[in-house]
């Protein structure tokens, strides 16, 4: 049978990790979410169209298939 004691050590253990552990959560989240909310935003993928080279396609033949012109 477990002893009261180790119990208890037990559970004051866990409630510290979890204290520890929302702290940081709480930290992370409220305390500096505007920094890393201005981080996350400098990091945004750009979108960049480029005209991309076009050229006939044909068979191995030579037979024209498809063409770029209009």
């Amino acid at each position: 049978m477990i002893r009261v004691g180790r119990l208890a050590a037990l559970a004051i253990g866990f409630i510290a990790l979890f204290t520890v552990l929302f702290t940081r959560l709480w930290f992370v989240q409220v305390a500096s979410g505007a920094e890393y909310e201005s981080e996350a935003e400098d990091q945004r993928v750009k979108n960049v169209s480029t005209q991309s080279a076009r050229g006939d396609i044909r068979d191995r033949d030579g037979v024209l298939l498809a063409t770029s012109e209009l």
